[in-house]
């Protein structure tokens, strides 16, 4: 929770590696096995920004693919995970253009008071765009059910403590529930293959795979009774990567992007921008 946080604190900016992602990840992974541990498996909360925003895309071309990722990336993981309200549809952190008088939380509102009077127009440029990233804010807007005003979270005439996310029309729930390839649904797919192979998911081993990759994101989980085993394979990236991999898949649990095993078992997988995908060995 602290990768992006830089020298200064939580509003300094700080640029973090896949690399690195893979050893905090692998590090609280082990730690559970290890010690005889439990795991708690979250990206969001009310104190966090949102995911989509803070660990890959959230351009409108790549914020759907990439909130898919997320599902993918951390569902399969050991432990317990928590969906946060609005993760499961990927909602974003608040635009860019917005100004200081919509932040509300007095984490941020308290650190601007003691630069806004004082600090240099470069710093304080660079301290809005921290807040953007990296406020609680973020994650306190309200929930986007629908493309009625206010996102369908109180009635048109009513004011909600804070402002709803100006990309309410095109993402909300309601837009989501019925489309078989939404975000949502992507989430609802993780969800019934980690119960459906809860020895694999729930009960497995956990290994990277290709820790050395700065684009590519890959672990398996293995069953400890029978050695069923399934591979996660997620591409932190905005370009196309063709991952080098000559094993062989028997089934795909999940893909984001409506990948076949004739797709994955020919010695490589193509994967798309921020593209994620879930296979059963």
């Amino acid at each position: 929770m602290d990768v992006d946080h830089g020298p200064k604190g939580k509003f300094s900016p700080r640029t973090w590696s896949l690399p690195e992602l893979k050893k905090i990840v692998n590090k609280w992974q082990r730690l559970m096995y290890d010690r005889n541990g439990w795991n708690a498996l979250y990206l969001e909360n009310h104190d966090q920004p949102r995911s989509v925003s803070r660990f890959t895309s959230d351009a409108p071309e790549h914020r759907a693919a990439s909130a898919k990722l997320i599902a993918i990336f951390l569902g399969f993981q050991a432990g317990t995970p928590f969906i946060y309200q609005g993760q499961e549809i990927g909602m974003t952190n608040v635009p860019k253009d917005w100004t200081m008088d919509e932040y509300k939380d007095v984490d941020c509102v308290n650190h601007w008071a003691l630069y806004k009077d004082t600090a240099d127009e470069e710093t304080k440029t660079q301290l809005k765009a921290e807040y953007q990233k990296k406020s609680r804010d973020n994650a306190r807007t309200p929930m986007q059910w629908d493309a009625s005003p206010h996102g369908g979270f109180t009635t048109a005439g009513a004011t909600p403590w804070m402002r709803v996310n100006d990309n309410y029309k095109t993402v909300n729930a309601a837009s989501q529930t019925s489309d078989p390839r939404s975000v949502y649904h992507t989430w609802r797919r993780v969800l019934e293959q980690r119960k459906a192979h809860k020895d694999v998911f729930v009960y497995g081993d956990f290994a990277l795979v290709d820790e050395a990759s700065d684009k590519v994101f890959a672990y398996e989980r293995r069953a400890t009774a029978n050695g069923d085993a399934a591979l996660i394979v997620c591409n932190f990236s905005d370009g196309n990567e063709a991952w080098k991999w000559e094993g062989k898949a028997r089934e795909v649990l999940v893909s984001s992007a409506g990948k076949e095993v004739k797709d994955v078992n020919g010695g490589e997988i193509r994967l798309g921008p921020w593209e994620a995908v879930a296979l059963l060995l």
